[in-house]
């Protein structure tokens, strides 16, 4: 089995990696040989990822279907796995006087065959201080999110306002009460990029975070 950077594990209800209730239909198989294919190539340990493709279609056809299903479902994480590992760069490191964890995966055990690609970074200052970055990848929620830079819909929450920075647009909330805050930026087609702020954390300091993020970086790789 290959091994891929442990900075990015695919976070799920259960250890895919042992759960043998995981069951994948004809139709999925079909779309994970197509992921993969289409993910592989040029990818570090693309070659023991690709050999296990031939290994499910020999499984298939020698009707060892339970093992068969077993290897592609360790082969769906593997490609999660590299997609994750591509994404990372584009999360900024810690600023000054931040300390930041390794990027994270979001993503649940049942959208391991799909589109989606969900990805953490978490920042901590001295006190209560809280800052996070999620990139959501094909995300669901990117087309509700729009909606509210709507001006209709900024005109009804007294908390929101428009910024732009490298072309970006982005909405801004924040909380002067709770000293909590977001902000939401849609740099493509259901890509959402949301940073989360809590503990005292100014707007300014959200919105600067949000700016290191490398945009086009992800704007490449959302249709990967």
């Amino acid at each position: 089995m290959a091994e891929f950077p442990s900075h990015v594990p695919v976070r799920c209800r259960g250890d895919l990696r042992r759960d043998p209730d995981l069951r994948f239909s004809a139709v999925t198989f079909a779309a994970a040989v197509a992921l993969a294919t289409s993910t592989i190539s040029g990818a570090a340990g693309a070659q023991e990822l690709g050999a296990h493709l031939p290994e499910v279609r020999t499984l298939l056809r020698d009707k060892h279907y339970l093992p068969a299903l077993e290897s592609l479902r360790l082969v769906a994480i593997e490609i999660q796995e590299l997609r994750l590992a591509a994404l990372s760069p584009a999360l900024p490191q810690e600023p000054a006087g931040w300390t930041t964890q390794p990027p994270r995966s979001l993503l649940e055990e049942e959208e391991l065959l799909s589109s989606r690609a969900r990805v953490e970074r978490v920042y901590t200052a001295p006190g209560p201080m809280r800052m996070a970055i999620e990139v959501d990848v094909n995300s669901p929620e990117a087309p509700a999110v729009a909606q509210s830079f709507n001006p209709l819909a900024l005109a009804a929450d007294p908390t929101a306002r428009l910024v732009e920075f490298g072309g970006e647009k982005a909405l801004v909330r924040f909380n002067a009460d709770t000293r909590e805050g977001e902000v939401l930026v849609l740099p493509g087609r259901n890509l959402l990029v949301r940073v989360t702020g809590s503990g005292f954390v100014s707007p300014e300091t959200l919105v600067d975070l949000a700016r290191r993020v490398d945009f086009p970086l992800l704007r490449s790789l959302s249709e990967r």
